[in-house]
């Protein structure tokens, strides 16, 4: 799955089939670069991990490396009965949830073999925070099902994942700026859904008061935040 505008290194195929064979996984990945961007270079220890264990690094602060599809390789199997939902911008994100929940074991390496052009700069517009949001929807829904089937003790990563990335988007949102009164009751709403999530599984795994704090404050817009977004 290489987007139109990134490349790979020539030995990427080859690497990436020799280890998920040699280590006998569902899925390998590589470490990648991050051109055109102010952000390092992400790279991967050489380890494997197991099944669900990725939902977990994917709560870490860079953990959008386990989400995104193209600098991995699959068992075909494994989308037998799977495939990218229509419409989204973060298909990725929605793929991940079913996809992760089947597999059974994850081989990482520490070479970097493939190009990913970063377009974190074009965020800039109205329209495109808000399109964006589909990122968030797809961790809420992922929570969500994971609630459905009795893996919510899965939950507390995925509103740590959240936590990254509404901070993320809440930056772009700053910079962007005039926001008309409807755009922000809507932007209001999904930060409503994320602290619902928050609370429920503050509760479940004794959040420290800290982190309560910084939920309350990340997910809730105060009155001078609301007027800069009007400005």
């Amino acid at each position: 799955f290489v987007d139109s505008d990134d490349y790979v290194e020539n030995n990427y195929i080859e690497l990436l089939l020799t280890t998920i064979i040699s280590k006998n996984t569902d899925v390998a990945v590589c470490s990648f670069f991050e051109d055109n961007a102010n952000v390092p270079e992400i790279e991967f220890q050489e380890e494997v991990i197991k099944g669900e264990k990725v939902f977990e690094k994917m709560a870490e602060p860079m953990g959008y490396k386990f989400v995104v599809v193209w600098n991995k390789i699959y068992k075909r199997a494994l989308f037998d009965d799977l495939k990218f939902e229509e419409g989204r911008i973060h298909e990725d994100q929605w793929l991940a949830t079913k996809l992760f929940l089947k597999l059974n074991s994850v081989a990482t390496i520490p070479q970097k073999l493939y190009h990913h052009e970063n377009r974190e700069g074009a965020i800039t517009s109205k329209k495109q925070i808000l399109l964006h949001f589909d990122d968030i929807d797809a961790l809420l829904a992922r929570a969500n099902e994971f609630e459905a089937i009795n893996k919510s003790e899965l939950c507390v990563f995925v509103e740590r994942q959240l936590a990254n990335v509404v901070k993320f988007y809440l930056s772009h949102t700053y910079r962007a700026k005039r926001f008309s009164l409807k755009e922000i009751r809507t932007i209001k709403n999904k930060l409503k859904e994320c602290a619902n999530l928050a609370k429920r599984i503050e509760k479940k795994y004794n959040y420290t008061l800290k982190e309560k704090r910084l939920r309350k404050k990340l997910y809730n817009l105060s009155f001078i935040e609301i007027a800069i977004l009007m400005v």
